[in-house]
Order: C-alpha cells, then sequence, then structure tokens
C-alpha cells in the first residue's frame, strides 16, 4: 500500500513536472516572441528617430536660408531709403542751389 501511494505520488509529481516543463516551454515560446516584437518596434522607432533627425536638420538649415535672405533684404531697404532720403533732400535743397546759383550770376 505504501509502494503503490510512493508510485502514485511519483506519477503525480512526474505528470506536475511535465506540465511545469509544457509551461515553461510556452513561456520562452512567449518571451521569444516578445521579444521579436519589442525589437521589431524599436527597429522602426530608431527609423522614426532617424527620419525625424534628418527632417530637424532640414528645417534648421532652411531656417538659415531665411535668415540670410532677410538679412540681405533688410540691408537692400536700409540702402533704398538712404538712396530715397538723399534724393528727397536733392530735391528739396534743389531751387535752393538754383536761387543761389542765380544771384552769384
Amino acid at each position: 500500500a505504501d509502494r503503490r501511494k510512493s508510485e502514485a505520488s511519483l506519477g503525480a509529481a512526474a505528470d506536475e513536472a511535465t506540465r511545469a516543463r509544457a509551461d515553461l516551454e510556452r513561456l520562452r515560446a512567449q518571451l521569444a516572441e516578445t521579444k521579436q516584437q519589442s525589437e521589431a518596434a524599436a527597429d522602426r522607432a530608431n527609423g522614426d528617430i532617424a527620419e525625424l533627425a534628418d527632417a530637424l536638420e532640414e528645417a534648421v538649415e532652411e531656417a538659415q536660408r531665411v535668415q540670410v535672405a532677410y538679412q540681405a533684404a533688410e540691408r537692400k531697404r536700409q540702402e533704398a531709403e538712404a538712396q530715397l532720403a538723399a534724393a528727397l533732400l536733392d530735391d528739396a535743397t534743389s531751387p535752393v542751389r538754383s536761387a543761389a546759383a542765380a544771384t552769384e550770376l
């Protein structure tokens, strides 16, 4: 009776070990799948990050080009204002200079 009880216990323990082994294999398979999915997601994220970094670099370069163009346009505007002021001054003083020249004659 003790022998049968021991054999039954041994059989139950063997069944439990078999179930535990099957659970372990299932968990290993799930872990491998999860790891693969995580690596794929990380690769996609790294690709997205690289694309964003490239886009940011392009945006910075474009902003620098716009700034240079703005500065050139601002210089031209200031030059045009100076030329206009000189022309207005010349027009305003021209009759006076003409009158002065006429009185000298």
